[in-house]
């Protein structure tokens, strides 16, 4: 993570005025014992605490870094229907967008809704789904809405957030099509069938999701790699569950600022490749069973040209 040291350095000596109405703002409750004559100095310093804690993400964002910490919404709550989840430095990355951002708040809503209705609305669907679900039956297909309950909270969140929905989808694209249904140029620098590159699927406006295999020094890794346009509700939200404890970086290259995000665990290691333009976030996710350090993710994101990845479609 970024140096939360360097950001409570910078808040030494902060008048309490401010102090005071940025918890206006956060509607954070000054209740502090009147007993204690250290108490007022301690609330300063624990709401100070608080506000780091709970923006810590923006911050991360306004200072400038535009890596993992940028984008996870911290949640102690994982998959409403799967409990096992949750985890207390949890959170919610979105494909595109950053956490303050209108596409991460709806993102995260949307999934947390669906996750808390698809169960039972799954038996509502009835046997001519999603043809019966009218002039958004491209959208139920594409957001997994199964009544008209579900449709509902799905319009709801976009409009509360003033967002596009997906209405076009074409899924188990070959390696010859993908490129001109997705509308941009190869954008390995490697040979596909080295890096063994697959699309799973394409949205109407060239946003997408494939997977791949590469094997460089010795060591393989599995990835995703997704292409996810702006000002869109996007259909998936990824939970993270040790959200803060991954290791991060940037780093330089020809096509501009690459962001890391690299995780140790017991049976290998995981880890992001991030990097976006005005239009498009570009995210590539990793696992390998090898150990991985900074300077294989390095050598690995190599094998993408970002620049071509944030081409627009025509």
């Amino acid at each position: 993570m970024l140096d939360s040291f360097a950001l409570l350095s910078a808040m030494r000596g902060i008048r309490e005025d401010y102090v005071l109405d940025v918890a206006s703002i956060l509607d954070y409750k000054k209740e502090m014992p009147k007993k204690h004559r250290y108490s007022h100095k301690l609330w300063g310093t624990l709401l100070i605490a608080a506000i780091i804690v709970s923006l810590f993400s923006i911050t991360a964002y306004a200072l400038g870094w535009f890596g993992l910490s940028a984008r996870v919404i911290p949640s102690q709550e994982g998959y409403p229907d799967n409990p096992s989840t949750a985890s207390q430095s949890g959170g919610w990355v979105a494909a595109n967008g950053f956490a303050d951002s209108p596409e991460a708040k709806a993102s995260m809503e949307w999934e947390q809704t669906y996750w808390k209705m698809h169960t039972e609305a799954v038996g509502d669907s009835g046997a001519d789904w999603p043809e019966n679900m009218g002039e958004y039956a491209d959208a139920a297909m594409i957001y997994g809405v199964y009544n008209q309950e579900m449709l509902a909270e799905l319009l709801r969140i976009q409009e509360k957030y003033d967002l596009r929905l997906h209405t076009g989808l074409s899924s188990s694209v070959t390696s010859d099509s993908f490129f001109r249904i997705a509308g941009i140029e190869p954008f390995l620098t490697a040979d596909e069938n080295a890096v063994n590159w697959q699309g799973h699927y394409v949205f109407e406006d060239g946003s997408f999701k494939g997977e791949g295999r590469a094997d460089l020094d010795g060591k393989t890794y599995w990835y995703s790699l997704t292409r996810s346009k702006t000002g869109v509700l996007a259909p998936y939200c990824l939970y993270l569950h040790d959200a803060m404890s991954f290791e991060e970086w940037q780093s330089e290259a020809e096509s501009g600022s690459l962001y890391f995000a690299l995780h140790s665990l017991d049976h290998g290691t995981e880890g992001f490749v991030f990097y976006q333009s005005e239009t498009w976030f570009i995210t590539v996710s990793f696992y390998s069973e090898s150990t991985i350090g900074k300077t294989d993710v390095e050598h690995f994101s190599k094998l993408f040209n970002f620049n071509i990845l944030c081409q627009t479609n025509s």
